[in-house]
C-alpha cells in the first residue's frame, strides 16, 4: 500500500509542476513575433494550443491521482517500471534544452540539435550521417517556417558574431 500510495503522490505532484509548465509555455507563446502570414492565429497559436492541452491533461492526472486513492487496508503490487520515469524525464530534458538553447543558437541550430538528441536518446548511434541528417532537418525547419511562412525565430549570435567577425 505503501508503494501505490507514493506512487499516487507523486501523480499529484506532477500533475501540479507540469500545469505550471504549461501556464509558463502559454505565456511564452505570447512572447513570440507575429508572422506577416499569421492571420488570426499567429505564430503563437499552436504553441498556446499544446500549452493548452498539456494544462488540461495535467489537470485529468491531478483528478484521477485524487479519485484513484487506496482503499483502507488494500495492497496492490507496484506495477510502474522505473525506467519510464525517467524516460519522461529525459524528454522534459531536451523539451528545457530547446527552450533554453534556442536564444543563442538560433531556430536553425537548435531543431537540428533537437533531432539529434532526440534520436540519439532512442537508441540511434552517434554517426556522420546522422549528423548530417539531424542538421538538413534543421535546415529545412527553418525554410519552411521562416523563409517559406515567414515566422519570425530566433537567429541566435550567429549574425553578431559574423558582424564582428565580417
Amino acid at each position: 500500500m505503501l508503494h501505490r500510495h507514493a506512487g499516487l503522490k507523486a501523480d499529484a505532484i506532477a500533475a501540479v509542476l507540469l500545469f505550471a509548465l504549461a501556464i509558463a509555455f502559454w505565456f511564452g507563446a505570447e512572447s513570440l513575433p507575429q508572422s506577416r502570414l499569421g492571420g488570426a492565429v499567429g505564430a503563437s497559436g499552436l504553441p498556446k494550443l499544446l500549452a493548452g492541452l498539456l494544462g488540461f491533461l495535467s489537470a485529468l492526472l491531478f483528478v484521477q491521482s485524487l479519485a484513484a486513492r487506496p482503499a483502507a487496508g488494500s495492497e496492490e503490487p507496484e506495477d510502474r517500471d522505473p525506467r519510464a520515469h525517467l524516460r519522461a524525464g529525459g524528454i522534459l530534458a531536451i523539451g528545457a534544452g530547446v527552450i533554453l538553447a534556442l536564444p543563442w543558437l538560433g531556430y536553425a541550430l537548435t531543431m537540428a540539435a533537437l533531432l539529434l538528441a532526440v534520436a540519439l536518446f532512442h537508441g540511434r548511434v552517434l554517426s556522420l550521417r546522422l549528423v548530417l541528417g539531424c542538421a538538413l532537418g534543421g535546415a529545412a525547419f527553418h525554410l519552411l517556417f521562416v523563409e517559406l511562412l515567414g515566422v519570425g525565430m530566433p537567429p541566435g549570435i550567429w549574425p553578431r558574431l559574423l558582424a564582428f567577425a565580417g
